[in-house]
């Protein structure tokens, strides 16, 4: 796959994320304000769908791929693995000290 598609997607996708939490604000903040009027509350309500949407079309280009990439980063081996190294890192630097 072309990386400049790729990376299209992946921004596309997070751009659609972030447009639908907005969304959803403007809804539920319009749902509140005008809870007596039929028209508004229906049109708040159907607001509210659509960022819903918008929000899994956005998942759904993000893609896999990267949650996968992300996914390594929020296990304990990898933070276990990271703190190991690191100390070898410093312990070969104090040892060479003379």
């Amino acid at each position: 796959m072309n990386k400049e598609l790729f990376l299209g997607k992946f921004s596309l996708g997070i751009a659609l994320i972030v447009l639908s939490f907005l969304v959803a604000q403007i809804a539920k903040v319009t749902f509140f304000l005008y809870i007596t009027d039929a028209a508004y509350r229906n049109g708040s309500i159907v607001l509210y769908v659509i960022s819903w949407l918008l929000f899994v079309a956005g998942i759904w280009l993000v893609g896999r791929e990267y949650y996968c990439s992300v996914k390594k980063y929020a296990t304990l081996k990898f933070y276990h693995e990271s703190v190991a190294e690191g100390t070898r890192k410093v312990a070969a630097k104090v040892l060479k000290k003379p």
